[in-house]
């Protein structure tokens, strides 16, 4: 059973609409060859996919995951860094966290190709 955010993480991240909506969409202008148009689209499409809880979510893996890009963290480690803080911030058990946020990811990755 997935484990739940508490509401003021969730209304957090929400206030902050097209900041939080922003990570995803950096993560997306991250990978080589990608536009902006196509990542907001991917931005877009990704949420309704997975919903407001998971995308909301990933938006906080995601601004935690690319500062550790720019801090020299390699992607895999910055990745797991930021699974590790969020699911400690909010008591989630990590491996939970971690496949849920891996389905997102590829969600992610699936809706950047659809959005070319």
């Amino acid at each position: 059973m997935p484990t739940r955010f508490p509401l003021f993480l969730i209304f957090t991240i929400a206030a902050s609409g097209q900041v939080a909506a922003a990570d995803t969409t950096s993560m997306c202008l991250d990978q080589s060859g990608t536009e902006d148009t196509q990542c907001q689209c991917a931005t877009d499409t990704l949420a309704e996919k997975i919903g407001e809880e998971d995308a909301d979510i990933y938006n906080a893996v995601g601004v935690l995951y690319l500062d550790g890009k720019a801090n020299g963290q390699e992607e895999e480690a910055a990745w797991d860094a930021a699974i590790e803080t969020v699911a400690g911030q909010n008591d989630t058990d990590q491996a939970d966290l971690l496949e849920r946020m891996n389905a997102a990811r590829e969600a992610h990755d699936e809706a950047i190709t659809s959005c070319k």
